[in-house]
């Protein structure tokens, strides 16, 4: 979209909105060189050679939204020079562009060789890409992505590849997508039932946490703790 508008005494604007969206599989690929370097947040390198459709997405170029403002001003004196210094410096203008547009993607990687799928070295440490696991947005009763509670801790704090962010406890309103700890649930069940059915950890209990792949994999390994005083 286009628009100009020409104002008398010589000013004149030009403004343009665009909004595109590309999507492709190759825009990185080998865009250093030969060697393999990290390039907006990843390497030029796909992660898995020979399962190329898993490289498509957003473009490296893509910014969704552009907005471009130009403006020209003939600076209204010695338009008609009539000596030297009338010609030095009449006939000027003043001219400007403005651009303003939305960010292009970033991948995050997953630095090393975690998955054991090549050598560790640095030509090929921006390779591997974390799976998402679970769903980052709990709902609306989370007013917080877990992207934007991402991108807060890791202003103050140097978080590593298997580091687990936690939100805190968020109550969902439908009961389907599960409690945030045993007060609520306890508190859900005297709610439907008239009792609480769910026990506190008691001093003996023993709690353990582990999330697998789909290949029975273990993730983060075992979270292994024992209810004690």
């Amino acid at each position: 979209m286009r628009f100009g508008i020409k104002i008398p005494d010589g000013l004149s604007f030009l403004a343009s909105y665009t909004y595109s969206h590309s999507i492709d599989d190759v825009s990185s690929f080998n865009i250093t060189g030969s060697a393999s370097q990290p390039v907006a947040g990843e390497n030029d390198l796909a992660q898995n050679p020979f399962n190329l459709a898993a490289e498509r997405g957003r473009s490296m170029f893509d910014a969704r939204q552009r907005f471009v403002l130009s403006y020209q001003w003939d600076l209204p004196f010695w338009n008609h020079p009539k000596n030297w210094y009338q010609r030095a410096f009449g006939n000027w203008q003043l001219n400007g562009i403005y651009t303003i547009t939305s960010g292009q993607p970033f991948t995050l990687f997953v630095p090393g060789d975690g998955p054991n799928t090549r050598q560790n070295s640095p030509s090929w440490d921006a390779v591997n890409r974390p799976n998402l696991v679970g769903d980052p947005n709990a709902g609306p009763e989370m007013h917080f992505s877990f992207f934007e509670l991402l991108a807060h801790v890791t202003r103050t704090r140097a978080l590593t590849a298997g580091t687990i962010l936690g939100s805190g406890t968020v109550s969902n309103a439908d009961p389907a997508r599960g409690v945030s700890c045993l007060a609520e649930r306890r508190a859900r069940e005297m709610i439907a039932s008239g009792s609480a059915v769910t026990p506190f950890l008691r001093l003996g209990d023993h709690v353990e946490i582990e999330m697998f792949d789909g290949a029975g994999v273990s993730i983060f390994g075992a979270i292994s703790a024992h209810v004690s005083r």
